[in-house]
């Protein structure tokens, strides 16, 4: 294991090193709910982050999901305890 993933996974935890790491190897945004998470790696990486519902609507207003899709997925957050 690369050094720099195993002193964030001290800082930050498992999934969050590992979120880090893949998208600063792939140049990929993060989608993370975690608002203090996502100001972070922006200002530490450089990492673009957005959040879920976020990701949800400019899906919706790029007709990439449909109007009934967009709410099925809304209602599906809302089951696990999204909020």
């Amino acid at each position: 294991m690369d050094d720099n993933i195993k002193e964030r996974e001290k800082i930050f935890g498992t999934p969050y090193a590992y979120s880090i790491q893949i998208c600063l190897e792939k140049g990929i945004p993060l989608f993370c709910d975690d608002c203090l998470f996502r100001e972070l790696i922006n200002n530490e990486y450089k990492i673009k982050a957005f959040g879920v519902q976020n990701f949800l609507t400019s899906a919706l207003q790029k007709d990439l999901l449909k109007e009934n899709e967009y709410f099925d997925k809304i209602m599906e957050l809302g089951k696990l305890g999204y909020h």
